[in-house]
């Protein structure tokens, strides 16, 4: 209960510099820094509606990832990797509000995205592979979510560091193929 309560007050904290930033930023602006401070602020509370299970601040989140989301396509255009990234963590947001239709057509643009950008950041790729896997496992299409789930493990696995990542995706693919077996 400790650890919990510690970690509200990080989002908490983190909030209200995001909420600060913004305020000193104002709304008249396109820039990086604004696409930076929604998408942090967004995350933030993503993170802080789990932890609590409040799905106000998943709404709020979902409000600004979406700024987030077209101050991108307006700056850099739809095709580019940061517009992917920012579409993925929509996506994440948007399977936690149970819109799975919307959460699987995010994913799926983002990855188009990411395979075709020129060294694209396997990171995010895999991350977003591992979403849609999961939107799949939930839309009932098993076979579609164990392939996306071991696209998913073949990137974590060239990808140092990221044990941890690859392991929560091998968990996922077998929980998958267990509950087929049931």
């Amino acid at each position: 209960h400790g650890n919990l309560s510690a970690r509200h007050g990080v989002y908490d904290q983190a909030r209200e510099h995001y909420e600060a930033a913004l305020e000193l930023l104002g709304d008249d602006r396109e820039d990086e820094l604004l696409v930076a401070a929604w998408d942090g602020l967004a995350t933030a509370l993503r993170n802080q509606a789990k932890l609590m299970r409040a799905p106000e601040l998943r709404t709020r989140a979902l409000e600004l990832r979406t700024r987030a989301l077209e101050l991108s396509r307006h700056m850099r255009g739809d095709a580019h990797p940061d517009t992917a990234i920012t579409q993925v963590n929509l996506a994440a947001i948007l399977y936690d509000l149970r819109d799975l239709p919307e959460a699987r057509r995010n994913y799926e643009d983002a990855i188009d995205v990411l395979e075709s950008a020129p060294g694209a950041n396997h990171e995010h790729l895999a991350n977003a592979h591992n979403g849609l896997a999961a939107v799949l496992t939930k839309q009932g299409e098993r076979v579609s979510a164990e392939d996306e789930y071991r696209e998913a493990i073949r990137l974590w696995e060239q990808l140092p560091g990221h044990e941890a990542d690859e392991a929560v995706t091998r968990l996922n693919l077998a929980r998958l193929l267990r509950d087929h077996e049931a």
